[in-house]
């Protein structure tokens, strides 16, 4: 029997920012779990069930569950997406039980600590639901990214190719109304009120089906229950970190992309207060054949050089007891494959984080082994310090003939020449694990980059506690020479998307030069003055 191997391949793509971008704009609606709809992807050989509430495959009895080719050949049992953040907490407090309820009645006990959140979905799993006071404490969707009336199955999220689905105005861009012919489906005029609110620029239906909500974490009132934590001093009844979460899911059915489902998720700090630590990650339940028990013979394995993990059921058979409308038969089973297609680096550390700086330049240096080894300070060395301010700025220092105390992003180093040895990101070689300096936001080694990681940097190396070799691919990415080259300018390294430059020099004048509002031949700001134009309240930019 010929065993049939297709590949299902769901790709994500994230963003975190604590800034306004142009892809982003600015709304006051809170989430609620009031609003909470579902809608199905079908626009290729992938189809899937979803919700504005971040989760994709549930709920599983309103639709297939990342699904290839047919409905019933399920592979997801979930995925959902996972906000995590360093709060500006340094002091553990209790509530002085004699005024419950009452913030200025906070007792610090001078326990001096590091608090971090992980903010999730209401996903249907073991360890999926965190409430408190008869709420949900996490991420729910924000009304009016969607028609508020239609309850058919399969039709609650705003779909680029249903525009019975789409809101009577946009909550980002409410000024946009309908500028197309009118729509008249099945003998009903279906005419929206307004232009399709799509990644590639107004009313641009680029994708086969495109589809856009957005959520928050204003229901995540822990934080505020324990100690009194307010994100936002605009606004004081605003609860959770203030994280504002704008989502797509892309389909297209060319052969090239007709077995992949792409999301892109936009993550944004809405608030006044500021987070040191930040990171994105997806909880993922792979499920091949969705029904009990075939779960219980499902294998996954992460590829760290090509950076993607697949699942796949270890039998090869999906049992026609379990699942008895798996088709074309029980053997015709395929694998599913996770991978962040990009994820933006850090735009601050001096580090290639995304590896892709060796396309544009070759001057700069790659990580070497030494460089996670100790460095002895003496005197005549040069130092980076980095300012404490948000603008990263770095100065170079000459250790003099004396000890001396250095301050570098607020926090000071003790130098005394010949003696003091700085080291950032080492490994421990006997379990192969990266010391904690790696990770705590800080320059310690004073070179001027910021947590540089072993492991991540220059060579994968994970062992058992045996000793057992588990993974060893040397990778080493490009960095800022600041210690040899302070003045170095390389776009790619650090590149952002909020700075308005086009780091890699892939725009075109004859093709992108379409104006604020991404839609050519509109007349908007920005269109035809030969220069990228960046968004705002008017569109989401140029390509």
């Amino acid at each position: 029997m010929k065993y049939i191997n297709p590949i299902v391949i769901l790709l994500l793509t994230a963003l975190i920012t604590n800034s306004d971008l142009f892809s982003q704009q600015r709304i006051t609606e809170r989430g609620t779990s009031t609003f909470r709809k579902v809608g199905i992807h079908r626009g290729n050989q992938v189809r899937t069930v979803f919700s504005n509430y971040g989760v994709i495959a549930q709920p599983g009895e309103e639709g297939p569950r990342g699904a290839w080719k047919f409905d019933a050949n399920g592979y997801v049992g979930d995925v959902s997406p996972l906000v995590g953040i360093r709060l500006p907490i340094r002091d553990y407090g209790v509530q002085d039980p004699n005024f419950p309820g009452d913030p200025s009645k906070r007792i610090f006990d001078g326990i001096t600590d590091t608090i971090y959140s992980v903010i999730i979905t209401p996903v249907d799993r073991p360890g999926g639901g965190e409430t408190g006071a008869g709420k949900f404490w996490g991420f729910e969707p924000i009304p009016g990214f969607a028609d508020p009336t239609l309850n058919e199955v399969g039709k609650g999220v705003a779909m680029s190719h249903l525009p019975e689905t789409w809101p009577p105005s946009w909550p980002d861009f409410p000024t946009w109304n309908y500028t197309g012919p009118p729509i008249i489906k099945d003998g009903v005029d279906i005419t929206p009120a307004v232009d399709w609110n799509g990644f590639f620029g107004r009313a641009q239906l680029n994708a086969d089906q495109e589809s856009y909500f957005w959520m928050d974490d204003n229901n995540d009132e822990e934080w505020y229950t324990k100690y009194f934590f307010l994100p936002d001093s605009m606004d004081l009844m605003r609860r959770g970190a203030a994280i504002q979460f704008s989502a797509r899911g892309l389909q297209w059915s060319n052969f090239l992309a007709q077995d992949v489902v792409f999301w892109l998720y936009n993550i944004k700090n809405d608030g006044t207060s500021s987070y040191g630590q930040t990171v994105f990650g997806a909880l993922v339940g792979t499920y091949v054949g969705v029904e009990t028990p075939e779960w219980n013979d499902d294998a996954s394995f992460f590829n760290v050089r090509e950076s993607i993990t697949y699942t796949w059921d270890f039998d090869n058979y999906i049992s026609p007891s379990a699942n008895p409308q798996w088709l074309p038969e029980p053997s015709a089973v395929g694998y599913i494959f996770y991978a962040f297609l990009e994820s933006p680096g850090n735009a601050f550390d001096g580090i290639d984080n995304d590896g892709d700086n060796t396309d544009f330049s070759i001057n700069a240096p790659y990580f070497e082994e030494s460089d996670f080894t100790p460095r002895t300070i003496t005197a005549g060395d040069k130092v980076i310090l980095i300012s404490a301010e948000d603008s990263f700025t770095r100065t170079e220092f000459t250790v003099p003939n004396d000890t001396v105390t250095v301050y570098s992003m607020g926090v000071p180093f003790f130098i005394q020449p010949g003696v003091t040895q700085l080291v950032e990101g080492n490994i421990n070689t006997s379990t192969g694990d990266v010391f904690p300096n790696s990770r705590d936001g800080i320059d310690n080694d004073l070179d001027g980059l910021i947590d540089e990681n072993f492991q991540l940097h220059y060579r994968q190396l994970k062992k058992t506690q045996t000793g057992v070799v588990l993974i060893d691919t040397l990778n080493p990415v490009q960095y800022k020479d600041y210690l040899g080259d302070l003045g170095l300018i390389d776009p790619m390294i650090d590149e952002a998307r909020d700075d308005e430059i086009d780091n890699d020099g892939d725009w075109d004048a004859e093709f992108d030069d379409v104006g604020a509002d991404g839609q050519p031949n509109t007349n908007d700001r920005g269109e035809g003055d030969g220069v990228p134009t960046a968004g705002g309240v008017d569109g989401p930019g140029e390509p």
